[in-house]
């Protein structure tokens, strides 16, 4: 069977292509954190639901192709606030931002066009691109210079013949780069220049941590027959599974174009417009609440990364991402070793690498599980160490004065277990593998166990067979158990 030569060029999606990686490694017992895609955590509004809930219509039906009135209202109301207004014909409502940007690609670019991206960039603008046909030009970015691209002489000399359009997501995914408004003019101006469309994706928005005004493309209106903006509640409101996107541009040749595929998908679910339209009713303040929850989590993590050697990490001042250069060789292959071969330790005493025999590692992880200390991440304003121990009434006790005197409470966790994998053992390794150093010593490897037992005061607990047969002592088996050493037989003929 004959396939499309544009989905042929299609690669796996970098953020999924190793889920059954994972999934394997959960099935091993792994703890997984997915750092592989942008899904919040914090809470969804509430008015969401609400909307869901009150919905009374009998029939579920069809909406009307560019989005339901009250959904196109409430992004209207929402760009006015932001000194940028839009005419209903210029919003259509889309399933999720992803919708969106493909079918502006899919209305501008042809077979052999190309579009420039800054780099690193979102990875599905790869697929986007190639299923119109097109490719992706770079604009190369380095970590050493926190992957700025805003220069127009860098961005000039990659524009030509096949270039139709410069796309940038700002704030940056997944770079964290966040554009000034000169950045920006910039940008609109070599748009206008080269006759070329400028599309703006835009759902980190409001996720901007130094205190600047919100920006975005929809505000250079002389730039209407060049500029695609592109929104969604996904990031904004944390509703990824909402799938509510929008596209937005003044140019409403685009917009007549993009209408035939609106229509060829018919509409965007009902009840998720619905729900959406009513979180725009959100006020500031869920914002602000939102934005100091990840600055707190973005101080945290690159406090983390910046103490690994070798490590090349700017500090994101938007979105909610950090890009980091690691010393390694190839991030794929580094990707699979995490999944496939490494092992942590979690907080238990266990040496990461080390043979455990299960019930070694049961009881290591009850322990930890048993216990009732935390780890301490962020230390705030109480002198506690980042790593030390400390128990968990002890800690809110120190949090409650802090914050009387205004201090920064310290952040700590739950003690984690040890994860592991499965190994099947030579007869060699499987005779190490063993609580006795007696019985490890027998084998073959006896000068390293005796001298690894003497150097750490070894105690051999003598519950096996083997390290017994060689000091000469009863087996520990049947009669020779210790719970049937005192008993007393007699002869009983009483029957």
């Amino acid at each position: 069977m004959k396939f499309s030569s544009k989905v042929e060029k299609c690669g796996l999606s970098p953020m999924r292509k190793f889920h059954p990686y994972a999934v394997a490694a959960k099935a091993r017992g792994v703890n997984i954190y997915h750092l592989n895609i942008g899904q919040p955590d914090v809470q969804t509004p509430p008015a969401f639901f609400e909307a869901v809930r009150h919905f009374e219509q009998p029939v579920l039906a069809y909406a009307p192709s560019p989005g339901i009135p009250e959904l196109i209202d409430a992004i209207q109301n929402y760009y006015d606030k932001l000194d940028m207004h839009f005419d209903k014909s210029e919003i259509y409502v889309t399933v999720g931002g992803s919708e969106a940007l493909q079918i502006a690609l899919q209305c501008i670019l042809d077979d052999g066009d190309e579009i420039l991206i800054p780099e690193p960039f979102y990875p599905n603008y790869n697929t986007m691109t190639r299923t119109c046909g097109a490719s992706i030009r770079p604009i190369p970015t380095c970590p050493e210079e926190g992957y700025r691209y805003a220069e127009r002489e860098k961005i000039e000399s990659l524009i030509n013949e096949h270039t139709r359009a410069i796309m940038v997501t700002n704030p940056g995914n997944p770079t964290g780069v966040v554009l000034s408004h000169e950045e920006m003019e910039m940008l609109v101006d070599v748009a206008q220049n080269h006759d070329l469309f400028l599309i703006g994706d835009e759902a980190y928005r409001e996720f901007v941590y130094a205190g600047e005004p919100l920006q975005s493309m929809g505000q250079f209106a002389d730039a209407a027959e060049n500029v695609i903006v592109i929104d969604t509640v996904s990031k904004r409101f944390s509703a990824c599974g909402a799938r509510i996107g929008c596209l937005i541009t003044r140019n409403r040749e685009l917009m007549a174009h993009a209408m035939k595929y609106a229509q060829c998908r018919l509409s965007v679910p009902t009840l998720d417009q619905v729900a959406s339209a009513a979180l725009y009713d959100v006020g500031p303040e869920y914002f602000a609440a939102v934005r100091e929850e990840y600055k707190r989590r973005r101080d945290t993590v690159m406090q983390k990364l910046q103490a690994i050697p070798g490590v090349i990490c700017e500090c994101p001042k938007g979105a909610f991402y950090v890009m980091a250069h690691l010393p390694v060789d190839d991030a794929d292959t580094f990707q699979r070793w995490l999944l496939e071969e490494f092992e942590d330790n979690g907080d238990t005493e266990l040496l990461p690498g080390s043979l455990v025999d299960r019930s070694h590692l049961e009881e290591a992880n009850m322990k930890v599980l048993d216990s009732t200390k935390l780890r301490v991440e962020d230390g705030g304003d109480t002198g506690l160490a980042i790593g030390s121990l400390v128990e968990a009434d002890e800690l809110e006790e120190i949090n409650q004065r802090i914050r009387v005197s205004g201090g920064s409470p310290a952040i700590a966790r739950d003690l984690k277990p040890a994860s592991v994998k499965r190994v099947l053992l030579g007869i060699t390794r499987a005779s190490l593998a063993t609580d006795s150093f007696l019985s490890a010593a027998s084998f073959q490897e006896t000068n390293r166990v005796l001298t690894e037992a003497a150097i750490k005061g070894k105690i051999d607990p003598l519950i096996g067979l083997k390290e017994n047969v060689i000091l000469g002592k009863m087996i520990p088996a049947g009669t020779g158990m210790h719970r049937y050493k005192d008993i007393d037989i007699r002869e009983n003929y009483g029957f």
